[in-house]
Parts: C-alpha cells; structure tokens; sequence
C-alpha cells in the first residue's frame, strides 16, 4: 500500500524472541504532513499544443486551481471536480496562451512557475 500525506495511520510492531515468545507494543500512529512542493505540474516547459498535467492531493471533491500571467494577472479560475479524494491529476488545456512564463497556483495558494514554448 502507498502512504498518502494526510492520511493517518495506526500500527503495532510484532516481536518474536529465539524461543518463541510474542509480544506485541502499543498502537502508534504516524502522519506524513503535507509540504509545499507535494504538487507537480509538467510537462515543463510544455510545447504548443500540450496539455499541463497538475499532480496534486485534494482534500475536497470540488477545488478551484489559477492560472497567472508574469505579471500576476489572473488569466482564468480553473474548476476542478474529481471523483476520490487523494492524490489526482488534473489536465489543463493551455494550448490557447501564448509563449511565454506563467504560474499556476493551487487551493492552498502554492504557485508554481510554467514556461510556454513556441
């Protein structure tokens, strides 16, 4: 099974001695904490007539992503409506925008840098 960020997990360790005794420990639970870059885009720098593949882990069945220009305009609101929550990639049509670097942010506000190829 892959481990999620967000998800907790319970587990005991079982101890077998030489003559054959068992012992178990106590119930421990571990939690890998999301972190900033635990969302990717790519391809990067992507061609003309590529889509942007965005990886992330969404918490929520409906999330928004946003698409900036250099200047930090705000080019659309990109509405995202996935089936399971966890991990998802999201395809976002870019073949409309011009060459040049954009930014892509995520609910959480975390924005990353694109560059669009002629």
């Amino acid at each position: 099974e892959e481990v999620q960020a967000g998800i907790t997990y319970y587990y005991r360790l079982k101890q077998v001695d030489i003559d054959g005794t068992v012992e178990y420990s106590d119930i421990r639970s571990a939690r890998l904490n999301s972190e900033e870059k635990e969302w990717r885009i790519y391809p990067n720098p992507i061609g003309l007539e590529a889509d942007l593949n965005v990886k992330l882990f969404l918490t929520e069945p409906s999330s928004e992503l946003y698409l900036m220009d250099v200047e930090g305009r705000m080019i659309r609101t990109i509405t995202v409506e996935v089936s399971s929550i966890g991990w998802n990639v999201i395809e976002v049509s870019v073949s409309d925008l011009a060459a040049g670097t954009y930014f892509i942010a995520n609910p959480k506000g975390q924005v990353q840098e694109f560059i669009k190829s002629e």
